[in-house]
């Protein structure tokens, strides 16, 4: 009897251990932001976009860095609009006349946003289609890596160069 007790509790864990294989086999997904910026697109993880808001007036604020477009009002809250085309160093082409888009970052702390053309899509893909950049240690970067959409290899932004970068411009004597 004590022989069939042992076998029965030792069949039990076995299924135990079987099916935990099987869950951590199983791979997280992560559901993708993709947008348009000056005519290309790019990728966020949704988790990092906290709101995505259209047609706010931009406040300009002298004396800033010019990735800095202004300040948007967000039910009284301000949020620092980051033009991303300037730190891409890319020339910003005329987009529809009064049409302005923002993706407000989810960063705990800080109040970000970036000006977007448009968004295209939400795309969940397993945590490993991200395929991430090496960076050396003292190199700025705005990409962590690419995500493949439709047989495309998109950019994916990291949401904490563009704080990197505030912090970097604005705090340093």
């Amino acid at each position: 009897m004590n022989e069939d007790l042992l076998k029965s509790i030792e069949n039990t864990a076995q299924k135990k251990d079987s099916a935990a294989q099987q869950v951590a086999a199983e791979e997280v997904k992560i559901t993708w932001l993709i947008f348009l910026i000056n005519g290309v697109k790019y990728a966020l993880p949704s988790f990092n976009v906290k709101e995505i808001i259209h047609d706010m007036n931009v406040y300009q604020i002298p004396f800033v860095p010019n990735y800095i477009e202004g300040l948007i009002n967000v039910r009284g809250e301000p949020y620092t609009v980051i033009e991303p085309c300037v730190l891409l160093e890319v020339e910003k082409k005329d987009t529809k006349q009064g049409h302005s888009l923002f993706i407000i970052l989810n960063i705990p702390g800080d109040r970000i946003c970036l000006r977007i053309e448009d968004v295209l899509n939400f795309y969940e893909l397993p945590e490993s289609g991200l395929r991430i950049l090496k960076h050396s240690d003292n190199e700025s970067f705005i990409f962590k890596g690419t995500i493949n959409f439709n047989g495309e290899e998109i950019p994916v932004i990291e949401i904490n160069a563009f704080e990197m970068i505030l912090k970097k411009d604005l705090c340093d004597d």
